[in-house]
């Protein structure tokens, strides 16, 4: 969330550290823009992107991925996101 501390444009409203809950934030904050991991843990990204979508919300979903996978890409385009972000991973060694 530090990332967006930088943009005074833009105002994180709702955080969630597991998929459970998710779409009930969504529902009850109404985000502008939801951006959603592809990764999660006990439902894959795409599922709870078609969920979110689905419901009826007014919400863009942005995936989050940590690189370009093919697979994955599809699959949350195919489900209704509206754009696919690549996360930056700076590896220290």
């Amino acid at each position: 969330m530090a990332l967006f501390a930088q943009f005074q444009n833009i105002q994180v409203i709702g955080h969630a550290g597991r998929n459970d809950g998710v779409t009930g934030q969504v529902e009850a904050l109404e985000p502008d823009v939801t951006l959603l991991d592809c990764y999660l843990i006990h439902i894959p990204g795409y599922v709870l992107s078609a969920d979110i979508i689905e419901q009826g919300s007014a919400t863009h979903v942005m995936a989050l991925a940590p690189a370009v996978d093919p697979v994955h890409m599809k699959r949350m385009l195919a489900a209704g996101v509206t754009g696919y972000v690549i996360k930056q991973i700076l590896l220290k060694m």
